[in-house]
């Protein structure tokens, strides 16, 4: 029998993309993600690279056609952290780093989740 994915793996997955996707795919993708970030993977979902919003916007200044690849403006120095992370490593990744979406892997170097600045701030000032 298949194993069902829950709603927050298919909202990570709409942020998938491959290098060869066009600028404008990855476009499309951090929007339908509304989280500001694409992440681009193997046929096996394993994380090779990030792209940004910010990524684009710089990449369309320096005239990149949307219609080119991805792989010619991915971040391929991305951070990220293991599924055993601690609260006070994300608190210091987000302050020392000045980003905005952190993601979570396993061993394998899959996605199993995205930690975003908002909403891990939101978190922290609620249990205050």
């Amino acid at each position: 029998m298949p194993q069902q994915e829950n709603d927050e793996e298919i909202v990570i997955k709409n942020v998938f993309v491959k290098e060869q996707d066009t600028i404008k795919q990855a476009i499309k993708s951090i929007n339908d993600g509304s989280k500001g970030i694409a992440l681009v993977t193997d046929i096996e979902d394993r994380l090779l690279k990030i792209v940004t919003d910010g990524d684009i916007r710089r990449a369309i200044i320096r005239g990149i056609s949307i219609e080119e690849p991805i792989e010619n403006i991915i971040n391929k120095n991305f951070i990220f952290v293991n599924e055993n992370y601690c609260e006070e490593d994300i608190k210091n990744i987000f302050v020392e780093k000045s980003i905005l979406q952190i993601p979570v892997l396993n061993k394998e170097m899959k996605i199993i989740d995205i930690i975003y600045y908002r909403d891990f701030m939101k978190k922290i000032l609620m249990n205050l």
